[in-house]
């Protein structure tokens, strides 16, 4: 009996000594392998530059979300630009205006006390007959809204200078664009300043507002 029970534990520990050493060398053998197959993909870039091709193809989802402020702007553009056409198609058919535009206002009332001028407002102004209205902006104008305001070119009335006062408080860029004009307004005698976008605005308000006072009707 202790001759079998040698015999066995010989034999089982021949075994696991061979299986053992048969497992190494298949571990060994995938290491190399799994080697061998990078060291295939370095020296062979072409299947990588093709998986980083198809990789960075845009998907749909991709395009969307690219263009989609894009195609917004352009949207918003087109919105404005058949508007602005309709605003002047009712302009030139039922105002006639002799100028309609965007102006900054600072406003200010004929007074013994003189009063200091606002920050500049933008506005939406259209010169019509022998009175310059104007309105908040032009979607005010376009939803037939109230206007903020109104110059009335009759008797006394005219192209206006600035004061002192009104002088320093502009900046030195504002000066060859300001306009001053005065007038019957909502408030009584009223005296208005704007502030032109540029030279040829202001060059046509100015031959407007004196056409207007030099005609007869207007005494």
């Amino acid at each position: 009996m202790l001759i079998l029970c040698g015999g066995l534990g010989y034999y089982i520990f021949t075994f696991m000594v061979a299986f053992c050493s048969n497992t190494k060398r298949n571990n060994e053998m995938k290491i190399v392998k799994k080697d061998s197959s990078i060291e295939s993909q370095d020296s062979n870039p072409l299947p990588i530059k093709l998986n980083n091709l198809f990789m960075s193809i845009p998907t749909d989802e991709d395009l969307r979300r690219a263009y989609f402020w894009e195609s917004k702007r352009i949207e918003g553009k087109e919105q404005q630009e058949s508007v602005d056409k309709k605003r002047t198609a009712r302009l030139k058919k039922l105002w006639r205006p002799k100028w309609y535009g965007q102006l900054e206002i600072k406003e200010s009332i004929l007074s013994l006390n003189t009063s200091k001028l606002r920050h500049w407002d933008q506005i939406y102004a259209v010169f019509q007959g022998h009175r310059l209205i104007w309105w908040k902006t032009s979607k005010h104008f376009d939803d037939g809204d109230l206007p903020l305001g109104q110059i009335i070119f009759t008797g006394h009335s005219g192209l206006a200078g600035l004061s002192p006062i009104e002088q320093r408080e502009l900046q030195e860029n504002e000066l060859p664009l300001v306009l001053g004009i005065f007038g019957k307004g909502l408030k009584g005698q009223q005296k208005v300043t704007f502030l032109c976008p540029n030279d040829t605005v202001k060059q046509q308000l100015e031959i407007a507002v004196l056409d207007i006072c030099n005609d007869a009707k207007n005494d």
